[in-house]
């Protein structure tokens, strides 16, 4: 297993915008059986409007596989923009 953690900063007021976009993305990775999301947490306290994820790769060389196999999915092209 790899894990693979991102750091992610939005604009003022949109934690809860990208927070919707990420409950339907995350089962489409998972469905596709390339990423599991384990945690997506954002600050309290401290810098604002960053978002930290948390995901259990299957290995190192499973993200640009799952990112091929994410775009070609009906559902994400609703929810990726």
């Amino acid at each position: 297993m790899v894990y693979l953690v991102a750091y992610i900063k939005l604009h003022p007021g949109k934690v809860e915008q990208f927070t919707e976009v990420l409950q339907h993305l995350a089962p489409i990775l998972e469905r596709i059986g390339c990423w599991k999301l384990l945690g997506s947490y954002f600050n309290s306290i401290g810098r604002h409007n960053t978002v930290i994820d948390l995901w259990e790769l299957p290995d190192a060389n499973a993200v640009q596989p799952a990112l091929d196999a994410l775009v070609k999915t009906p559902e994400f092209r609703k929810w990726g923009r």
